[in-house]
This record gives C-alpha cells, sequence and structure tokens, in this order.
C-alpha cells in the first residue's frame, strides 16, 4: 500500500439464493505507522566511579510514544523518561512502544573517558546517483580505538539513521555525527546527480617493450568539478600518471570533486625497438689497443633518461657511453633506459696501417702540422682542446697514420 493513498473494500456473500449480496463496503486512506528509534548523542562518565552519564534518544513516531529503560548491568535501574541521566557506566536498553502498539528497540554502553582514543572520520567510498534514481550510498572509515562509537546520521527530506554507512539516498547533504561520550567527530558529505556531466577524458599512452614493465599512461580528464582522483585498481590517487605496466588492457576510475565517476579503457602496446643506438668507432693499429666506440642514443618515444651501459666482459676502459684502447674484435654493449628497456649493440674495432675515424671526411680547412722523427710533441698543446675527446668534430686532427713516416 502507498501512504496517502486511498483504498475501498467491499464485502459480498457469496452462497446460496443471496449470494452476491453487499454485506458491507467502505474506503480509507492508508497511513504508514511510522516508528524509529536511535541513539542521537551519549555523555560518558568521567572516572568509572562517576555516575554522571547521559543519554539522548532521538524518536520518530506516527503517534505518542513510552519509553521502558533497563540496565543489563544494574537491575536496579529502571525509567520510563525519553532521556535519561546520572548514569553510571554500564550497558542500557530501551524498548519504545507507540499508541497503535508498535515498538522499537536500542541499546547503548556507557564507559569512563579514561584513556578514551581519539576519533576519526575518513571517507572510504562514495557512490552517486544517476538520472535521478536514488541509489546513492556513503561509505566510511571510522577510528575510535577499543570503543565503538554511535552514528547519527542526519539529511534531507528529513533523513536520518544510526549506521556506520549508508544507501538508497537521494540528491543533498549527508552529515554524520560519531560519538563516543567523551568527544564528537562530524563530516558532511554531498550526494548528487552525474548524469548531468559530460566527460571529457585523454589518454597518453607510452608503450612497453620486450621482457620489462615499461609501459606508461597518463590521464587528462575535463567535464567534472575538479579536483579529479583517480582509481589505477589500487585505490584511488592523486596522481594522473601510471606507469610500469606490462602490455595488456587496463582500465581507470576518474572521480570529480564530487565523486561523479567514468571508467575508462586504454591499452598498452609493445614497442621494438626502443633505442636506437648510434656509434662512432675508432679503428686501432697494428700491435697496439688505441680502438675507441662512442655511442649516442636516440629514444623512439619519450625521454627515458638516464641510460646505463653493460660492455663486454674484459672492456676494462669504459665510460657511460664509451669504451676506449680496444684492442682488434668484436664488442658488445646493452643500453638500457630508466624504464628497464633495453636494446644490444654489436661492434668491431679493425686495424689498418691508415686510419681515418668512421663517419668522418676530410674538410679543407683542417690544418697541417708536420714533425721529424723522433720529435717529442704535445698533441694536446698543438691539437687538441681534449686528448681524450678522439671522436669530435675538430677537423684538426682528422687524419693520422701509423708506422714511420708523417703523422
Amino acid at each position: 500500500l502507498i501512504e496517502g493513498e486511498e483504498y475501498c473494500v467491499v464485502i459480498k456473500y457469496l452462497f446460496g439464493e443471496t449470494s452476491n449480496c453487499i454485506l458491507a463496503e467502505g474506503c480509507f486512506v492508508f497511513e504508514e505507522n511510522t516508528l524509529v528509534v536511535g541513539i542521537a548523542s551519549i555523555v560518558n562518565n568521567e572516572t568509572f566511579n562517576t555516575c554522571e552519564g547521559s543519554i539522548d534518544l532521538n524518536v520518530t513516531s506516527s503517534s505518542p510514544t513510552s519509553y521502558n529503560w533497563a540496565s543489563a548491568t544494574n537491575s536496579m535501574f529502571s525509567s520510563t523518561v525519553q532521556d535519561p541521566f546520572d548514569l553510571c557506566p554500564g550497558v542500557y536498553n530501551v524498548t519504545v512502544t507507540n499508541s497503535e502498539g508498535c515498538t522499537a528497540t536500542a541499546s547503548v554502553t556507557l564507559f569512563s573517558c579514561e584513556g578514551s582514543t581519539e576519533l576519526g572520520i575518513s571517507l572510504n567510498q562514495i557512490t552517486q546517483i544517476d538520472v535521478g534514481v536514488p541509489t546513492g550510498s556513503i561509505d566510511v572509515n571510522i577510528t575510535s580505538g577499543s570503543w565503538s562509537p554511535i552514528y547519527f546520521w542526519i539529511g534531507p527530506d528529513p533523513f536520518t539513521a544510526y549506521t556506520q554507512d549508508i544507501s538508497g539516498l537521494g540528491i543533498g547533504t549527508y552529515c554524520l555525527t560519531i560519538d563516543n561520550g567523551c568527544e564528537t567527530e562530524k563530516q558532511c558529505y554531498e550526494i548528487v546527480d552525474c548524469s548531468a556531466v559530460n566527460w571529457l577524458i585523454d589518454t597518453d599512452i607510452e608503450p612497453s617493450c620486450p621482457g620489462a614493465n615499461a609501459g606508461i599512461v597518463r590521464i587528462d580528464a575535463n567535464g567534472g568539478v575538479p579536483p579529479f582522483r583517480y582509481d589505477w585498481g589500487d585505490g584511488i590517487v592523486g596522481s594522473p600518471m601510471k606507469d610500469q605496466l606490462a602490455v595488456g588492457t587496463y582500465t581507470v576510475t576518474v572521480y570529480d570533486k564530487n565523486y561523479c565517476s567514468e571508467v575508462v579503457e586504454y591499452e598498452i602496446e609493445e614497442e621494438e625497438p626502443v633505442i636506437e643506438v648510434m656509434a662512432e668507432i675508432g679503428h686501432t693499429c697494428p700491435g697496439y689497443d688505441y680502438g675507441t666506440i662512442k655511442l649516442s642514443e636516440i629514444p623512439t618515444s619519450g625521454d627515458f633518461r638516464p641510460f646505463t651501459y653493460q660492455w663486454t666482459a674484459g672492456t676494462t676502459t669504459q665510460g657511460d657511453n664509451f669504451a676506449i684502447f680496444l684492442g682488434v674484435g668484436d664488442y658488445d654493449v646493452t643500453v638500457t633506459d630508466n624504464r628497464g628497456c633495453t636494446t644490444t649493440r654489436s661492434y668491431t674495432i679493425n686495424s689498418s696501417n691508415s686510419l681515418v675515424p668512421e663517419n668522418e671526411a676530410f674538410r679543407d680547412d683542417c690544418i697541417e702540422e708536420t714533425f721529424c722523427n723522433g720529435q717529442v710533441v704535445d698533441l694536446e698543446t698543438v691539437f687538441l682542446d681534449d686528448i681524450s675527446d678522439w671522436n669530435s668534430d675538430d677537423c684538426r686532427y682528422y687524419e693520422y697514420r701509423c708506422g714511420d713516416g708523417e703523422y
């Protein structure tokens, strides 16, 4: 039956000659008999030896009510008032009866405030409504130590509840007060209709690479009420970026300030190769270990510096991106970016009596110098700003020869 609607009933006799004869008829308006009780607040005692506690009982009833209080820990206690006071620590139970004979009960335990723990409320999850349907819910986390507080919600229409979490909510503001009898804490939350939010969400995706969880996704959210938060599957956070992702398909839930949400699906693909490596190679002279390899890296997407380098075992003289004093032979180097993506390259050092560094060309403006056999020359002062920089663009030392004769 619907409250406030009129209903009519007809009683007929259905036997014998008087069958279908109306014996009685009448109409009535259905009024719901409402009786809801809950503890609105309590006051605990300062110590276990005092009896100064009190209970504030909240009652919603469609007719007058009576109260019957008793104590599970004090058989001498009884009361018929709505809000008893001067109470000692203990368990108190009440039965409320209205004039229609409906009953409801409530129970509360009073403690001492000695050693009480600070109260706290934090939001765990809020579910907003969509297209006006009252399906909102609020789920909170409570910090209260070993003593369970009482819960008292107030909302629109009017709305009251006495549980930790509430559901079936329409649009409006809902405020929770928790009370352990020594202190109180209050938080309010807003339930809105999210059907009006026009989400505009872009994704910027960096692919992964073979053998590594290197994928990255960045979210650019618009349409709701900022600030935005993101649930990547391991809790709601403020960061719009997720990294260390393997190849695969994922979802992220974007929340705005009012907890209106939108689910976004994205895919991390595999990229090969990840790092393009260029090399400048300086070969050596017969019988000497003067070969050099200098690397330069070009990431195919993004900038994932710094790079690390692992050279062939036995390459003892090396830096981050170069190896020097190399003899004739093959050399491998593995370049790794800061995501763990790797590229391995192989290079060969040869020997020749007439050497020019690879990838270089003679220029007309190069400086030529001639030295006598046996002459001691300080190359760093004559030719080079840095004697170790054998692969620079300074044309003055592009050509050098091994053996007797000119250098």
